[in-house]
């Protein structure tokens, strides 16, 4: 494969990058980084995972708007290189601010992405891995 290498270099990068990040959340958690960043070994075995999806454009008004359901990710962080759009997420119920917000319903609310940026959403496992501190978003 002739991009192999490319690939590589990518899911090496992103891999670290996603480390970095939970480094960080678990220091400012006052959980020892290494408890996370454990979990998450690319040479040996474990939970980690680098998955690459395409989304491809509507190519006519028949197919579903929505091609991908309501969901929140699986994993403990996913690093979204998104430069098309598309990605909406829910916002909770004002109420879960606090007591003295107003209550109101959630909605979907596009994202829009920046250039040289990635969208960074913390999935299931963090909630998981940090007994509810932190949460995954839908």
């Amino acid at each position: 494969m002739q991009h192999q290498p490319l690939l590589n270099t990518y899911m090496r990068t992103a891999h670290s990058t996603g480390l970095l990040i939970l480094s960080l959340l678990a220091t400012r958690l006052g959980i020892t980084p290494s408890d996370i960043t454990s979990r998450h070994r690319l040479e040996e075995k474990s939970g980690d995972l680098v998955r690459l999806t395409r989304g491809p454009p509507r190519a006519n008004p028949e197919m579903p708007e929505i091609q991908t359901p309501s969901h929140t990710d699986f994993g403990s962080i996913t690093l979204l290189m998104n430069w098309l759009g598309g990605l909406q997420v829910w916002s909770e119920s004002a109420r879960k601010a606090g007591p003295l917000e107003p209550d109101s319903e959630g909605e979907w609310l596009w994202v829009k992405p920046k250039r040289g940026c990635a969208i960074i959403n913390l999935g299931d496992a963090m909630v998981r891995f940090t007994n509810g501190a932190l949460c995954s978003g839908r």
